[in-house]
Parts: structure tokens; sequence; C-alpha cells
């Protein structure tokens, strides 16, 4: 059988703020994103340390600039890990009340720590809007002084929203696909031509290659981070902005129009048969 189903390497985030399950949702989120913004900060410093050195005495203007956005996004680092140790520690709060529910559905009335969570969240909304607008302040300063900088999990992500809707298409054509499996089945056992048997076959062994294909691609651009980090050495790296493409980056353009292609191609056969 063709490993047609079994294609889903991305996922759909559901982000409501509504019960406990969505509080605990929503600090593992918010964990994640800390852990992974920190290491961001870190391997930004010392390319921003670099950048520094060079700009107050040529640009000092833009020194005092990467300066000051280096403070808010420091802060806001630090905010974030205090709300979300509030946080924490509210969840404890209402994990020990049984039969808990944020809205009373009779009376209307909303739990007393409901306004201090949702206080709570707004901040942590706020502070990470100033750390991710940071970043894409520093990129444009990077760029006044002919640098590209580069932060791969942001460069990444709408490369993978990109190939999930693709993926979608997959399933626009999984009906052809399992009627395909179907006919073949019963065309092996009814045929006695061999030569006809060989040439369903030829036919299931390129159908079966160009799947795996699209299966490796998807999974490559799941594991595109840590493909990227791999080659380059941080999560954040710099180059000036006239320099070729990073290895990883050539290969995600080529590969994307390879998969497009080969969707296509499965598309058409599908429907001629």
């Amino acid at each position: 059988m063709m490993g047609w189903i079994s294609c889903s390497y991305f996922k759909v985030k559901i982000d409501p703020f509504v019960d406990l399950p969505s509080l605990d949702a929503h600090i593992l989120n918010t964990r994640d994103w800390l852990h992974y913004s920190q290491e961001e900060y870190m391997a930004f410093q010392p390319l921003l340390k670099d950048e520094q050195a060079i700009n107050i005495k040529k640009k000092f203007k833009i020194y005092q600039q990467l300066k000051a956005l280096n403070l808010r996004m420091d802060k806001a680092l630090s905010n974030i890990t205090l709300s979300l140790d509030d946080q924490k520690k509210m969840a404890l709060q209402l994990k020990g009340q049984p039969g808990l529910v944020f809205v009373d559905s009779t009376s209307g009335k909303s739990h007393p720590l409901l306004d201090s969570l949702v206080s709570n969240k707004q901040r942590i909304n706020q502070s990470q809007s100033v750390f991710e607008s940071g970043k894409l302040k520093c990129i444009k300063l990077f760029k006044k002084r002919k640098k590209r900088l580069v932060f791969i999990r942001d460069q990444v992500k709408p490369w993978q929203n990109e190939v999930t809707e693709l993926a979608l298409k997959r399933h626009e054509i999984r009906e052809s696909m399992i009627q395909f499996e179907h006919t073949l089945g019963e065309a092996v056992f009814q045929q006695e031509s061999n030569i006809y048997k060989q040439n369903i076959s030829k036919m299931s062994r390129e159908l079966n290659r160009k799947i795996e294909s699209l299966n490796r691609f998807e999974k490559n651009v799941k594991n595109m981070n840590g493909i990227a980090k791999k080659e380059v050495g941080a999560f954040v790296y710099k180059t000036p902005i006239n320099d070729s493409k990073k290895e990883y980056e050539n290969r995600f353009e080529q590969d994307l129009i390879q998969y497009k292609e080969t969707l296509d191609e499965l598309k058409k056969t599908f429907e001629s048969l």
C-alpha cells in the first residue's frame, strides 16, 4: 500500500483561553516560546556586539538604536519570565479547586482569578510583541549596513505554512488514490497477462517513488529549523547582503518547485485513471 494517508507532518495550533486545559496550553506555549526566544537572544548577542563595535565609530546613531532595541528585548524576556511564573502559580491554585468553571453558566459570574489570568496573558502578549518587533527593527538596521540578519525560525515559519497548505492538496485527491489502490489489487488478481501485470507494477512503483519524495520534503521542512542551524551554527546569523544564499535556502527553493510539480503530476495521473 502507498504511504498516502500518513503524510501529515504539520499540526494546527488552537489558541482559545476558556478553561483550565486552555490555560495549561497557554503556559506550555509561552514556556516554549520563551525558551526558543532566549536561545535566539543569546545567539544574537555576539552578532550585535560585532556590529556595535563597527557602528560606534562609523554610524553612531545606528549604534544607539541597536543598543536601545537590545535593552528593550532583554526587558521583554524578563517580563515574560515573571508573568509566566505568576501564571503557573495561579494555575496551581485553580487545579486545587474541584468542579472548577471559569464562568458560571447560570449566574454569568466569572472566577475571581479569571481577570488576573487574562491581564497576565495580555502582559505576556504585549512583551512578546515588543520582542518580535525588536527583531524586525534590528533586521532593518543591519540592512542599512548592507548586512542580512536572519532569525532562522522566523524565516522558516512561512515556508512551513506554505507547505502545510500545499499538503492539503494531497487530501483532495485521497479518494482517487484509494480507488486506484483498489483497482490495482483487482487488476493484479484478475488479469492473466504478465505484461499487463508488469505495467501495473511499474506504475505502482513510480507512484510510490513520487509519494515518498513528497513525504521526504514535508519531513525536511518540518525539521528545517534544525537543518538550518546545523549548517550555519546558530538560530541567528548575519551575512553580507550580496552574499549567495545558504545551502538550506537554495535546497528548499529547488525542492519546493519539485514538490509542486510532483503534486500536479499525481493529480493528473489519478484524474486520468
